[in-house]
């Protein structure tokens, strides 16, 4: 059964022979293919249902060889090892690395990345040009769902799950915020939400403020991750880190700082990017 995009249904066998890949591996990793429609290894009433495959079946080569290409702009999942995803162009599995095993699921919509790709593998005669005016406009357009159904609600998750400290794919806790960064978090996020929700600008604001939200979402963690090792840097050299008023401020100011900078920074490039957009637009059409 072809995939398709208004329902997941399961990808052609061929699709995993793209990258060359020899018949034995094509059908060992198929049959997780087959298992994630009929019996996930993580069903969600919310999110897409996902497939836990064995660490030792896949490996970037092994991935590229079915057909996945590399990709850097996707919604985390917690727990996973590298911000490093795979996607298919062909179809819409997603593949997600965690320390024991990769994670499978298959979006409901294909992304901006991707569409491009298969557009070059049915067109690998068309000139860059051409190639430009296709990525800047129908699959910047045909995009547009995936952002929105699933990259701005998988981001409130994931945010969701780090404040509520639940459990990753890996089976451990990968929440290591502090209770008063989890409440802080929860708070905020609830607050924007909520001013979003009484404004009646939901969509509007998804549109202006989903790249500013994103890079002050990775802002924070990453605030987060420093904040957590400056804290046990400090605690080994200083008495005054062991205080668990000054330990908390620390691990709670530091993060929102990082968020709020990266916010304001990605705000300012995204103000600055329609000039360039505009530049690009006359080089294309002219």
């Amino acid at each position: 059964m072809p995939s398709t995009r208004e329902n997941i249904n399961l990808p052609a066998r061929e699709d995993f022979s793209l990258g060359g890949a020899n018949d034995s591996l094509r059908d060992a990793f198929y049959k997780y293919v087959e298992k994630n429609i009929d019996d996930p290894t993580y069903r969600s009433a919310t999110t897409m249902n996902r497939t836990s495959i064995p660490y030792d079946l896949l490996s970037p080569s092994r991935l590229r060889s079915l057909g996945f290409e590399p990709s850097y702009v996707a919604v985390p999942e917690l727990g996973q090892k590298s911000f490093r995803t795979w996607r298919h162009p062909l179809n819409e599995t997603h593949i997600h690395e965690h320390t024991n095993a990769w994670t499978m699921h298959q979006d409901t919509a294909p992304s901006w990345q991707m569409l491009a790709k298969r557009w070059r593998l049915e067109h690998p005669d068309a000139s860059y040009k051409d190639y430009l005016k296709y990525y800047w406009g129908d699959a910047a357009r045909k995009s547009i769902p995936h952002a929105i159904k699933e990259g701005a609600p998988g981001y409130v998750n994931f945010i969701s799950n780090l404040i509520l400290g639940r459990q990753g794919f890996s089976g451990k806790d990968m929440s290591n915020m502090s209770s008063l960064v989890r409440a802080g978090s929860g708070i905020g996020l609830a607050s924007l939400l909520l001013a979003m929700y009484r404004r009646g600008k939901t969509r509007q604001k998804l549109r202006t403020e989903l790249v500013p939200s994103t890079a002050g979402v990775l802002g924070f963690l990453a605030g987060d991750a420093v904040a957590k090792g400056l804290q046990e840097d400090m605690s080994d050299r200083s008495s005054m880190a062991k205080s668990t008023w000054s330990g908390a401020a620390l691990r709670t100011l530091a993060p929102f700082l990082t968020a709020y900078m990266s916010y304001k920074a990605a705000k300012g490039l995204q103000q600055a990017l329609p000039l360039r957009a505009m530049q690009a637009y006359n080089y294309i059409y002219s």
